[in-house]
């Protein structure tokens, strides 16, 4: 995403079968840092500075423990490539990988099926939509006087 806008997306099946969460997360992990290098090149060609490593959320907890550290595992020999390239672009500090928990992944909304709640919250994240926002301004509407009160009408008036 790029200015609250979408400039890659990508859906595709798995050219592995995975014999778990982790080596499917760093496969599709391996595809969006290929995505992420791109967009940042795209970007910096037409004269947008980055400073900075570009930041990738996940929630697996193994995924993340297997690129933070160095080398190769007996597990890991068969599906290294994958692995390799995050590796290189979080040691070049092209990408840093966060760490979150499964409540806050937003993505899952399009990879399974939600409790309500969840579905809500990602939803409005998703669209960002702001359910609460124009309660939040019609009670500061009532606490300020002058030009904030004119621009906090302006905006319940855009809501």
């Amino acid at each position: 995403m790029m200015a609250n806008g979408s400039i890659d997306w990508m859906a595709k099946q798995l050219k592995l079968v995975p014999v778990s969460t982790c080596e499917a997360e760093t496969a599709v992990a391996s595809r969006a840092v290929k995505a992420g290098a791109f967009a940042r090149e795209l970007a910096i060609r037409n004269g947008i500075r980055i400073v900075g490593p570009t930041p990738t959320i996940g929630d697996n907890a193994a995924m993340h423990a297997l690129i933070q550290h160095d080398g190769a595992t007996q597990r890991t020999r068969y599906y290294e490539r994958a692995t390799m390239l995050i590796k290189r672009a979080v040691l070049l500090l092209l990408f840093y990988p966060y760490l979150i928990g499964t409540s806050d992944m937003a993505a899952d909304i399009f990879t399974k099926a939600l409790e309500k709640g969840l579905f809500v919250k990602f939803r409005n994240i998703i669209m960002n939509c702001h359910p609460n926002l124009r309660d939040s301004l019609m009670a500061a509407r009532s606490t300020v006087h002058g030009e904030a009160r004119l621009l906090i009408e302006r905006l319940v008036a855009k809501i």
